[in-house]
């Protein structure tokens, strides 16, 4: 996760199989609507091999198994469905929702502070404590290490780091030719650039926020993306006295 190595993610894919990917995705929140009250939200969706046999008429292939593990392929996902998964990793694995919050205030008048929650108030995903753990650390890495991927992006100030991951959606497939002349994502017109993802929470310590942002056509999710989740997660902890959870 810290180097973002698709190698791994394959491997990974290849090992769990289509089915447990499809159940932990659907646990994240992917595939469904989050019902947070907007009207036109989309569920996004979650490949199977037999939606795929009906569509096309061709079995499920291992090659399909590491499109999914990556996140490609014929999935779809929202910025929100990835705000969530973020949620549901940071605070221990529970099924805590989205919802929206309307409340009027003066200019000038303190931000009401909400009831920070020692233990969600959501049904566990009964994901096992050693793989969470494992994730996010990953997720601390990417951001906090030196050499991870969005380390450019993280939150220097004193109890505000957060963790996250980077990610890319493919938008144009790469030709034979265009890899031989070695193309690059910035010598392709604006449209057929990767789009730039990343997805975070924070505090690192104890989570209280989860954040996520697609920048359409950015490239890449450490080059746009990452920059823009850290300035919110900061403003919004230095806005916010309950960060500091009990």
């Amino acid at each position: 996760m810290q180097h973002s190595c698709d190698v791994f993610f394959y491997e990974a894919a290849k090992r769990a199989g289509v089915g447990q990917i499809v159940q932990a995705a659907a646990k994240l929140g992917f595939g469904k609507l989050t019902d947070v009250g907007l009207p036109e939200e989309s569920p996004g969706f979650l490949p199977t091999p037999g939606w795929t046999l009906a569509r096309t008429g061709r079995p499920w292939t291992i090659g399909n198994t590491y499109n999914l593990g990556i996140g490609q392929g014929d999935m779809l996902a929202t910025p929100l469905q990835f705000a969530v998964m973020a949620a549901r990793i940071g605070n221990g694995g529970y099924e805590v929702k989205p919802h929206l919050t309307a409340a009027t205030t003066g200019a000038r008048a303190p931000v009401r502070s909400l009831p920070v929650q020692s233990t969600p108030a959501t049904p566990s995903l009964s994901f096992r404590v050693e793989n969470l753990r494992a994730i996010r650390n990953g997720m601390d890495l990417v951001v906090n290490s030196p050499s991870g991927t969005a380390f450019a992006s993280r939150i220097v100030e004193q109890g505000m780091a957060m963790a996250g991951k980077t990610g890319t959606s493919q938008v144009k497939r790469m030709t034979e030719a265009e890899r031989d002349r070695k193309v690059s994502q910035e010598q392709l017109p604006w449209h057929l650039r990767h789009h730039a993802l990343f997805c975070a929470y924070a505090p690192v310590a104890s989570p209280r926020y989860a954040c996520a942002v697609v920048v359409e056509h950015g490239m890449g999710g450490s080059r746009t993306a990452a920059p823009i989740v850290r300035d919110i997660l900061l403003q919004v902890q230095k806005v916010d006295p309950s960060r500091r959870a009990r």
